[in-house]
């Protein structure tokens, strides 16, 4: 997946920071907070993230703010729900619906056969692990 930006949003409390979606969980999307942190934040911590839906780029460091940096989840239930179930689906080889799709759909032979010997994307590629429990 090529995504050139992502919207995240910091809402300054005063004493600390709340984001609003975080970023994909990646190496990149680490460095570039922490810079953050060093940097325009100056050094205040983050209290809470706000998770506004489910895609990995809102989502995917909610669970890292929470484990390294303290950070409270706050999400609907439903939400955090669906992200814990999409985080926990974790395919190491694509199921034989998936490839029946692909034969369906008509998808080149040399591209199926590609396709068919390659991991697939999981949503636990680039979304950190998800709290066990969120405040909102």
């Amino acid at each position: 997946m090529r995504l050139d930006h992502v919207n995240v949003y910091l809402l300054d409390e005063g004493h600390s920071w709340t984001v609003i979606d975080t970023g994909m969980a990646s190496k990149t999307s680490r460095e570039r907070w922490q810079s953050l942190f060093e940097g325009p934040m100056c050094g205040k911590p983050v209290s809470r993230t706000i998770v506004t839906h489910h895609h990995p780029d809102h989502v995917g460091l909610a669970g890292w703010f929470r484990s390294d940096l303290g950070a409270t989840l706050w999400t609907t239930r439903t939400s955090w729900l669906f992200l814990r179930i999409l985080r926990l689906d974790e395919q190491a080889e694509l199921p034989p619906e998936t490839l029946a799709f692909y034969r369906r759909t008509g998808m080149v032979q040399e591209t199926f056969v590609q396709r068919a010997k390659e991991r697939p994307f999981n949503y636990a590629n680039i979304v950190a692990p998800m709290p066990l429990a969120t405040c909102a």
